[in-house]
């Protein structure tokens, strides 16, 4: 059941524990290629009340009041207020109300710890999401996103775009914060 499958994905990262996660983000300039366009390393920090995260040199932070970005080889750095009601989390998708939106729906499981999600959308500039997930923990392994146009943002104008991102290494850590404060930026 998708419903209750994405309410414990959601869940997952409500737990109030914080969350240590890899990320690798990949950029394809159409849904069928294979060679990488654009590809990017990075973490993410997720506690009750912050968000940190960072790929290359530019590292996003929220907490509750604040979001910062920080471009270091730029030297530049962004400060503005948290609008309310945002949802700040390491998935550029909205898990909660992702189902809202399809048109179509399949399952597919993997192996006996993962399974997956294909979604096609009836709105937006999203044509499909594949969600994989961990079936013990509900935390996302895998996203890929097959977008319905072209994004020239990212310096794709020609073919609608496909974006994979991984998450390994989901660590829960000791300390509420994980370590990572506005103070990094301001004091």
């Amino acid at each position: 059941d998708a419903t209750v499958d994405f309410k414990k994905i959601s869940n997952a990262y409500r737990t109030g524990k914080p969350l240590s996660v890899d990320i690798d983000y990949k950029l394809f300039a159409d849904h069928m290629t294979s060679q990488v366009q654009e590809e990017k390393k990075g973490t993410a920090v997720i506690a009750k009340d912050l968000y940190y995260n960072q790929f290359d040199d530019v590292e996003i932070l929220h907490d509750k009041s604040v979001a910062v970005v920080a471009d270091n080889s730029k030297k530049l750095l962004i400060l503005q207020p948290v609008k309310q009601g945002k949802k700040d989390k390491t998935l550029p998708i909205d898990i909660d109300s992702i189902l809202k939106w399809y048109k179509s729906i399949t399952y597919k499981k993997i192996d006996n710890k993962h399974s997956e999600y294909s979604l096609w959308l009836k709105k937006g500039n999203i044509e499909k999401v594949i969600v994989e997930f961990n079936t013990t923990n509900y935390l996302v392994e895998k996203l890929v996103i097959y977008y319905k146009e072209p994004l020239p943002e990212s310096g794709q104008d020609k073919t609608p775009p496909r974006i994979e991102i991984k998450y390994v290494n989901h660590l829960f850590a000791q300390k509420k914060s994980a370590g990572v404060s506005v103070r990094k930026f301001f004091t």
